[in-house]
């Protein structure tokens, strides 16, 4: 019972909900649909995100790639838990759909921040392959 009101209090000083919000687990080979909506993560520049975490190896290969009809995307590969970049790409997938394809320098894990580069929101699909050596 202690344990429930110090989340609460947390949550209610943090700022609720996106504030307990982490990282959405991911495979490699994982296929996911997803929304972009007012109920994400929200980033200083006022647009939504989603984040991804994966757990990947030195020198393996991986492609990202959202799709999305609703709104002009962007990726950005992560090392995990940091805001350090990696790789990021908006319109490499075709149209307007990003596609990031990396070779990860380190074991570890590894996060993807999906967002709209137009403040959009709706429905997208998230891949997380692996990639060519």
């Amino acid at each position: 019972m202690k344990a429930f009101h110090s989340a609460l209090i947390a949550g209610l000083l943090f700022g609720g909900a996106a504030a307990a919000q982490g990282p959405t687990p991911l495979a490699v080979g994982q296929t996911l649909n997803a929304e972009l909506s007012t109920d994400d993560l929200q980033s200083p520049d006022s647009t939504y995100y989603d984040l991804y975490r994966f757990r990947g190896e030195a020198g393996q290969a991986v492609v990202l790639t959202l799709t999305s009809t609703a709104f002009d995307g962007h990726l950005a590969l992560q090392k995990g838990g940091t805001t350090q970049t990696l790789a990021a790409d908006d319109n490499g997938g075709g149209g307007k759909n990003p596609r990031v394809s990396f070779t990860l320098p380190e074991s570890g894990e590894f996060d993807i921040r999906a967002t709209a580069t137009d403040g959009g929101l709706g429905a997208y699909v998230l891949k997380l392959e692996p990639g060519a050596r």
